[in-house]
């Protein structure tokens, strides 16, 4: 900087450094008699004080195009290396979180598979043993899904919420009607490989059973079923593009769909969290379906069905707490 007068000059590096830009954009914008007051020595150029700030706080069309472009051309050099580490650190969280929940699905497994020797799966024709199948089902679902988000491929585990959440509604319908001895012709139809009563009906009759409000059965039901859709906003889910909103508008640039994994991890965080709530759904009606309507299950394995179902039924953020050890 130097003076002239009391006037202040600058150097171009000093302009350039004061506005975000850099030298070749206030030499450009020099030529083009952007700053009025100018003091030129041969090859030297220097700028007066009051002309920076005239402009600088102008904000010309050019000034704020060059920050915004300066801005998107930052942010995408930084997105990679702040991509990889979120993608490491929820990575890492994941799989903690992923392997609590395979215990419980262990245990579901576990006690269904050293009680089917019991149940006549092949001759049986009841609701209390059509409930039993179905929770073969459900237990596979479980695990279908673990693998899909282990994998990072989020979407595709989404797609069986639904499947999942109305298997375990069917095992309740069925249970419930063998018990009030209800719907002997429908579960006659299953045994048969016939379809299954609709969802509709198996909400309104498990309402008249439970007094369960049918408005929360159907929301849930529309929640699980949003990723069987091929909505835009859904299949959209899986494409990659840099967007920022700068001074200049809205920057975009392509990048193209994910056709394998997911490449960003964070889309793990809402799928894990809407499959913990099934997951604990599968273990309170597994309850509600054998452990109060049948005596074979033992005190340990009542007592071991609680403590998961105690566990997924807390606060999201206490779960992760004690999953990952760390304090909220």
């Amino acid at each position: 900087m130097s003076t002239d007068n009391s006037e202040y000059y600058l150097t171009p590096e000093e302009v350039a450094k004061g506005l975000k830009v850099t030298v070749a954009d206030v030499l450009e914008w020099v030529q083009q008699g952007k700053f009025g007051d100018v003091r030129r020595d041969g090859t030297k150029v220097m700028i007066s004080l009051s002309s920076y700030q005239r402009f600088g706080s102008s904000m010309p069309p050019e000034l704020m195009e060059k920050i915004s472009l300066y801005m998107w051309e930052a942010m995408k050099a930084t997105r990679p290396a702040v991509q990889r580490e979120t993608c490491e650190r929820v990575s890492a969280s994941m799989a903690i979180v992923l392997e609590r929940a395979e215990r419980a699905v262990k245990l579901l497994e576990t006690i269904h598979a050293a009680h089917e020797p019991q149940i006549d799966v092949i001759k049986g024709r009841s609701g209390l043993v059509a409930g039993f199948i179905l929770y073969a089902r459900v237990i596979s679902l479980l695990y279908g899904i673990l693998r899909l988000l282990r994998a990072s491929v989020p979407a595709e585990a989404g797609i069986l919420f639904r499947p999942l959440w109305e298997a375990i509604l069917l095992a309740d319908y069925f249970v419930m009607s063998e018990t009030s001895k209800d719907n002997g012709e429908m579960i006659g139809r299953w045994f048969a490989g016939q379809a299954p009563p609709k969802h509709s009906k198996v909400i309104r009759y498990l309402h008249r059973k439970t007094n369960a409000p049918t408005e929360t059965a159907e929301k849930l039901h529309g929640l699980y079923s949003e990723p069987i859709h091929h909505t835009y906003q859904t299949v959209m889910g899986s494409y990659r593009g840099y967007g920022m909103t700068g001074f200049d508008g809205e920057h975009t640039e392509r990048l193209g769909f994910d056709y394998h994994t997911s490449s960003i991890m964070t889309d793990l965080i809402p799928i894990v969290s809407t499959f913990e709530q099934l997951l604990w759904a599968a273990l309170l009606h597994f309850g509600i379906c054998f452990a109060t309507t049948w005596s074979i299950l033992s005190e340990g394995e009542r007592q071991a069905l609680k403590e998961e179902r105690d566990f997924y039924a807390m606060d999201e953020l206490k779960r992760i707490e004690i999953t990952l050890g760390k304090p909220r």
